[in-house]
């Protein structure tokens, strides 16, 4: 289909396509800088989550497409300035745990 000009592949691979050598990864000096600075970093997020809602963050998109339910509520949560543990919940953890 003619769609890619060249494939990435080291010296070592003999073809009949035109090939460019392989770039090497450089890691950001902060990892996941833009989750870094948003209320989405209080979020518990699975790695993936976090790398595409740092990438979206990034790009300027809406990052909450990532979240499940839960993790939006969360999230309106900090933005309104609530507690996230309900007062319910800490008093049954405290006679729990005495």
């Amino acid at each position: 289909m003619r769609c890619a000009d060249a494939i990435f592949t080291d010296s070592k691979v003999k073809t009949k396509l035109p090939t460019k050598k392989e770039g090497r990864y450089k890691k950001d000096r902060q990892d996941k800088y833009y989750l870094r600075h948003t209320d989405y970093q209080f979020i518990p997020l699975t790695e993936l989550q976090k790398t595409k809602v740092n990438s979206a963050i990034g790009e300027k998109h809406d990052p909450s497409k990532y979240l499940s339910p839960r993790q939006l509520q969360m999230l309106a949560n900090l933005t309104k300035k609530q507690p996230m543990i309900s007062e319910e919940f800490k008093s049954t953890w405290w006679k729990i745990a005495s």
